[in-house]
């Protein structure tokens, strides 16, 4: 077979399938780890929720402690990015109203994101050495 007449698919698109699947797999974990914490859940019922196979989260994350870590990430960012543009929007307020807002924003972005506060709980259950990692990342 003459290798020119081969044509490998688009890198665009691998890069997309790929980019879908890792978010595939975070939604998956941050889910799973806020139902049972990081002990109560393995790679394969993430896999299974995320519904793609189970190797994909070694090939894109490494260990589930990466996983864990990704997700923490992933959630976190997500809500930092979030209050940061609310804060923001707020202009010039007093201290007091200032963080009656912040309140607001937190509720509300708990009430969106129910998983990023279970996410949490679970995380100050679970393995002392996650949540110092956790807390020297964002605390």
């Amino acid at each position: 077979m003459n290798p020119a007449t081969v044509k490998s698919p688009p890198k665009r698109s691998e890069q997309k399938r790929a980019r879908e699947t890792k978010c595939k797999i975070l939604n998956a974990a941050l889910k799973e780890f806020s139902a049972a914490g990081f002990e109560g859940v393995s790679t394969r019922a993430i896999a299974s929720t995320a519904g793609v196979n189970h190797t994909l989260i070694t090939h894109h994350f490494g260990t589930k402690e990466d996983l864990w870590k990704a997700a923490a990430e992933a959630i976190f960012d997500t809500y930092t990015e979030q209050s940061e543009k609310y804060l923001e929007s707020l202009g010039d307020l007093e201290q007091p109203q200032r963080v009656r807002e912040l309140l607001r924003h937190y509720i509300n972005f708990s009430a969106e994101f129910p998983d990023f506060h279970r996410f949490m709980i679970q995380a100050n259950r679970g393995d002392s050495e996650l949540l110092n990692w956790f807390t020297d990342q964002y605390i």
